[in-house]
């Protein structure tokens, strides 16, 4: 594999540390994401609409859930969903695929710099989602929804991942795909760079 087509310049930056964030950053997997929620909610008989669904990206599942039975006036078992949904998604991840123009800056800066994953995803599900692209052996830390209180776009995340990496956030270069994840990395002092600028699955307006 080469990088000289790689579709941003990184040479312009000072970093110490890359941090990626991983649903729609470095995987593609929003329609898995999507199909796990709807076959949930629709077991307790409720219908997500996909447009709905698509302006709630950067949420975590249990806040999505949550979300989601509170605008429609709905009951749902938000246990009994987080958990389904979890599992449809586990069983849907080999139809992940990786989007390259970021986890091939991954694979390059792979033992040139540390590298680390922050996301507001279940750890299980970010974990299948890695392994779905063999990426998971390349990060130095994965901090994932389990490891903080307070989720993007709060600083946390970023700050959590920072300090594991024993880098100053201020020497962190993040990869978002969220206006909430990029807030995040913000707040937290790091640069950040916003993937739907670059990334083909954002910018030929392909929609999940």
């Amino acid at each position: 594999m080469t990088f000289s087509a790689l579709p941003i310049d990184l040479s312009a930056y000072s970093f110490d540390a890359i941090i990626f964030d991983c649903d729609g950053t470095l995987v593609n997997t929003a329609p898995m994401h999507f199909e796990s929620f709807r076959l949930s909610l629709e077991d307790q008989g409720a219908v997500l609409e996909k447009k709905w669904y698509k302006k709630r990206l950067s949420l975590t599942r249990r806040c999505l859930i949550e979300s989601f039975a509170k605008q429609h006036s709905t009951y749902i078992d938000i246990e009994t969903a987080i958990v389904e949904s979890e599992l449809h998604f586990l069983r849907l991840s080999n139809h992940i695929k990786a989007i390259p123009e970021v986890s091939e800056i991954a694979i390059k800066y792979w033992k040139i710099k540390p590298l680390a994953v922050a996301s507001s995803g279940q750890r299980l599900s970010v974990l299948a989602s890695l392994d779905a692209v063999s990426l998971r052996h390349k990060f130095n830390v994965i901090v994932s929804a389990e490891d903080v209180r307070n989720h993007k776009p709060s600083p946390e995340p970023y700050l959590t991942t920072a300090e594991k990496l024993n880098v100053s956030p201020k020497k962190c270069l993040v990869f978002e795909d969220t206006d909430d994840g990029l807030q995040s990395a913000l707040l937290a002092g790091a640069k950040a760079i916003d993937v739907r600028d670059f990334a083909k699955i954002y910018t030929s307006s392909r929609t999940v």
